[in-house]
């Protein structure tokens, strides 16, 4: 580890463990950035140099990586996951481009691929997720925060490799239908979230009238 000329935090114990010493280390290391990317062979390493290269400017807080931008590894990997089960392919299709169409409806943002394994966020709006980092819904969860907060996001295409489901657990129509429970919950909390916001303000300007109305 020496030799890779930079510190590395060894992460142990169970997927509960693990999370957490993670996010300990990002706190005590105060990083900015938070890159996340899966190591299933799917996606190319390289990329990762691709999506942190925009972060140079430091306006961004988030870079996005997007397999539907890179159109002809996508329809092949749905001819290899799906070329027995046309049904279930249409499915699938469908579903993805609902969770896209859900995010525009409920935030007014249209995210391309809302189950990209290849991104970067703020370490802030990472430490703010209320599940593991490794949970099938964590893109929910982040996508939820960050256009919550009208975040500045980037989407860029990544390269996508086609790999036998009988080697790689994909995500399934179940696992679809999930994550739009997730962002319909995670919408309702912000609703839920804003009168309470809104009278604490309230409060805040009231308290500060009344200490303004006592100065002599």
């Amino acid at each position: 580890m020496l030799r890779l000329g930079f510190p590395v935090t060894r992460l142990e114990g169970n997927e509960k463990q693990r999370d957490r010493q993670f996010r300990t280390a990002l706190e005590q290391g105060r990083f900015d950035y938070v890159l996340l990317f899966e190591s299933s062979g799917m996606y190319n390493g390289e990329d990762i140099a691709n999506l942190a290269s925009h972060l140079t400017l430091g306006r961004l807080d988030a870079v996005w990586g997007s397999r539907r931008l890179s159109v002809n590894d996508i329809h092949a990997s749905y001819r290899l996951k799906y070329r027995h089960r046309s049904v279930l392919g249409a499915v699938s299709y469908v579903g993805s481009h609902l969770l896209s169409l859900l995010y525009l409806a409920l935030y007014g943002r249209y995210v391309s691929d809302t189950l990209s394994a290849a991104r970067v966020v703020r370490a802030a709006d990472i430490r703010g997720v209320p599940c593991l980092l490794t949970d099938k819904l964590v893109n929910q969860h982040l996508l939820s925060l960050l256009l919550r907060r009208k975040a500045e996001m980037f989407e860029v295409p990544v390269q996508f490799f086609s790999i036998s489901p009988a080697q790689v657990k994909r995500t399934s129509p179940l696992d679809g239908l999930r994550a739009i429970v997730a962002v319909l919950r995670g919408r309702v909390r912000t609703f839920a979230a804003a009168p309470a916001l809104s009278s604490g303000q309230a409060a805040d300007v009231s308290a500060e009238s009344s200490r303004h109305a006592q100065a002599p």
